[in-house]
């Protein structure tokens, strides 16, 4: 089954900060024409920047739902609006995770809704990607190739120095971009709102 449970973004303000929450629904392995729905559901909870607390909860359907795509969206409405009111009730638990934490670049990018993967690439060396038929996607089994067009693109155009390359392969959509002096490929949902993701990226402190 194709489609899943869209996700869910909202903002508590406690104790004068904002806690930012996102759920999403991370789909199971299903086989083809299998009408349970089945993954998990994952809520995360940021403070400034900093993911403080996740809750992650295996879902599975029984199979009988009349709708089952509107349960597991129940399951996850559910689930999202718990953590909120668990934070709204003792926001002091978590803003004490804030300091204690060192989150990196990835861990507060993995918090845009629409990626489902984030691989650093360093540009600059590209040696440790000879094995290109071993890489996942098509994007990194042609980054030398892309590397050269990058170069291209700043070197030979009027455009200037390139920020970021958007790509759909193979029904598989990719965004190639630099962040906080750093060069990362995310692999994209493939319900993902190319544009959303972008917006929800700039908005990111690096």
């Amino acid at each position: 089954m194709a489609k899943i449970p869209a996700g869910l973004t909202s903002s508590v303000k406690a104790e004068e900060k904002m806690f930012i929450l996102q759920t999403e629904f991370i789909a199971g392995n299903q086989s083809a024409g299998d009408d349970i729905v089945s993954g998990k559901i994952i809520t995360a909870v940021a403070v400034s920047g900093q993911v403080v607390h996740k809750v992650e909860k295996a879902y599975i359907g029984t199979g009988d739902e009349e709708d089952p795509i509107y349960a597991a969206e129940k399951a996850l409405k559910r689930q999202h609006f718990t953590v909120a009111k668990t934070v709204s009730s003792r926001p002091r638990e978590f803003m004490q995770s804030v300091s204690e934490l060192t989150v990196s670049v990835e861990d507060r990018l993995a918090l845009v809704s629409g990626i489902s993967k984030i691989d650093p690439v360093d540009l600059r060396d590209l040696s440790g990607y000879e094995s290109n038929q071993s890489a996942d996607n098509p994007i990194m089994q042609n980054i030398h190739l892309i590397k050269d067009l990058v170069i291209a693109i700043s070197q030979n155009t009027r455009l200037g120095k390139l920020q970021r390359m958007v790509a759909m392969v193979e029904d598989g959509k990719y965004i190639l971009s630099g962040f906080g002096g750093e060069t990362y490929l995310f692999s994209l949902n493939k319900d993902a709102d190319v544009s959303e993701v972008i917006s929800q990226l700039s908005k990111v402190k690096p």
